[in-house]
């Protein structure tokens, strides 16, 4: 055993090891002429030395009962992949766009629900400062419940989409008869260039492929998610409507001040909020550090490689060397 230079990064590491721990470039060690190559070739163009099979290859094989070489096994994912990437980008393009409107619909109705009660002002006449308290308040209900529908529907249609597609995913490899360790290391070892989200994507489809029973775990997540925000925005409607009732119903000697009327929607507004945030930042936690720590221990290496796309990506985005 001895050192080596990665062919990737050229950093020193041992020549007994399969991955770069500094990049995640897997590559061949020729224990005869020493010759380094990236991925897993069949044999030795130097000096004809046969490389042995890995498990996963050999894992592939048996899965798909035929004994194909390494070349092949590599040809193979490349085009399988290739001919499934338009479908996921599309979803992936259709969520990001959306996302972003329906963020932008729900920031905008809530600026306009804040400058119509900033911009308030209490008739001198009771019964007609207490009709325009009325219209007021129906004015930032609306846009209140406005917003509420647009970061539900964002948050279930980012969530919606996701597990389709790792799903729909995971399916893919059952029916290729492709090992989820495999799909982690040829996906990533021969496709460049993917997006960020396909990355995550393809963790997931792994995943659930080796552990089928998490795709229940996903659509019960997903229904309750969709539910409890649905019962929300309708307790909400109904809420606002009966005090709304309520006040109209007083008489004038009773002035309701316009604070306490517009503050059940305000609270709703920021309950709304923090619930979008934390289904944001919570949901996945649990799930994305089962994920990780699978794909570091089936292919090392892999996590690593993608956070270093991610930072070449910022480098470049903000025209860093």
């Amino acid at each position: 055993m001895a050192l080596i230079q990665c062919p990737e990064c050229g950093a020193q590491i041992s020549s007994g090891a399969d991955h770069c721990v500094h990049c995640g470039c897997q590559f061949t060690y020729c224990p005869e002429c020493g010759a380094v190559y990236v991925g897993k070739p069949e044999q030795c163009a130097n000096c004809g030395y046969a490389f042995k099979r890995d498990r996963g290859q050999k894992k592939f094989a048996a899965d798909t009962g035929g004994e194909q070489s390494v070349s092949e096994n590599q040809t193979n994912y490349e085009e399988t992949w290739k001919a499934a990437a338009p479908f996921r980008y599309k979803i992936q393009t259709i969520d990001e766009w959306l996302g972003i409107a329906l963020l932008a619909i729900g920031l905008i109705c809530l600026l306009i629900a804040f400058f119509v009660i900033t911009n308030w002002q209490g008739n001198s006449d009771p019964l007609e400062s207490l009709a325009q308290t009325g219209d007021t308040f129906k004015t930032v209900r609306t846009l209140v419940i406005i917003m509420c529908i647009a970061l539900a529907y964002d948050l279930a249609s980012g969530m919606l989409s996701k597990t389709c597609a790792a799903i729909l995913l995971s399916n893919w490899l059952i029916d290729n008869h492709i090992a989820p360790e495999d799909g982690v290391q040829q996906y990533y070892g021969k496709i460049e260039n993917i997006k960020m989200l396909s990355d995550e994507t393809m963790k997931d489809a792994a995943y659930i492929k080796a552990h089928p029973s998490e795709k229940t775990g996903f659509y019960v997540l997903f229904f309750i998610l969709l539910i409890a925000v649905a019962g929300f925005v309708i307790s909400l409607g109904i809420a606002a409507i009966e005090n709304l009732e309520f006040y109209m119903m007083q008489t004038v000697l009773f002035d309701v001040p316009f604070e306490l009327q517009v503050s059940a929607a305000l609270i709703a507004a920021g309950a709304s909020l923090a619930l979008y945030l934390i289904v944001r930042i919570f949901a996945y936690r649990g799930w994305n550090k089962k994920v990780e720590a699978w794909v570091d221990k089936v292919a090392p290496g892999v996590n690593k490689r993608i956070e270093k796309k991610i930072d070449e990506a910022v480098k470049k985005m903000f025209g860093k060397k």
